[in-house]
């Protein structure tokens, strides 16, 4: 990933050739951090732009997922049912956090 170029890249993991560049079209504005899930989406933080996206590698669709602003890292659950994301670097009275996103319905978080 490239948070300065706005862009995903799906490398071959032999080779470390990349087969595929996703954004910055769509909502891939400052990508930090990706979990791929069981059904083969992406999913991903995006830091400069405040929010959690899925993108779908066969089409680079993209859907925002939840709003956060700073979140950060992402990760299932070891049993791939749950996503959380983390919000981090907020300046006080602010504070950082763990969320679960319902990456079942966009838009709920």
């Amino acid at each position: 990933m490239s948070t300065v170029d706005s862009k995903i890249f799906v490398l071959d993991a032999a080779t470390g050739d990349t087969v595929h560049v996703a954004g910055p079209a769509g909502l891939v504005i400052g990508p930090d951090d990706l979990a791929v899930g069981r059904d083969g989406y992406v999913y991903y933080t995006d830091t400069l732009g405040g929010f959690v996206g899925r993108l779908d590698p066969a089409t680079d669709a993209t859907v925002q997922l939840a709003s956060l602003p700073l979140v950060n890292s992402i990760r299932f659950s070891t049993d791939g049912t749950r996503l959380f994301a983390v919000q981090c670097f907020l300046p006080p009275p602010l504070t950082s956090g763990l969320y679960e996103i319902d990456f079942q319905h966009p838009g709920a978080a």
